[in-house]
């Protein structure tokens, strides 16, 4: 069957996901679709586990280094002024006027 029918019978607009089945189904390849899904790890120990999630925490930061830290925009809400006196990001605003 031409894959223009396929995409027809099926309401499918991609030609590619058409060419992408076939292609597992020549294969033998599962169809299952793994989106999504966090796969458990089993630890032996909370200090393994532990030490896998700072592992994981580190990588996440390596890929996304502007989702954390002062990169992204945040503020603390209390910032030292230069006359070494702790104001509030409201009272820093009002000094900008």
């Amino acid at each position: 069957m031409a894959t223009s029918r396929i995409m027809e019978k099926l309401g499918i607009k991609s030609e590619s996901q058409i060419i992408t089945w076939v292609r597992k189904h020549q294969n033998g390849e599962s169809f299952e679709d793994y989106r999504g899904r966090w796969t458990k790890k089993h630890f032996s120990s909370a200090e393994e586990e532990n030490a896998f999630l700072k592992a994981q925490l580190e990588y996440l930061k390596k890929l996304n280094p502007n989702l954390h830290g002062r990169e992204a925009g945040f503020r603390s809400p209390v910032q030292v002024h230069s006359s070494n006196k702790q104001v509030g990001s409201r009272d820093l605003a009002l000094q900008d006027r």
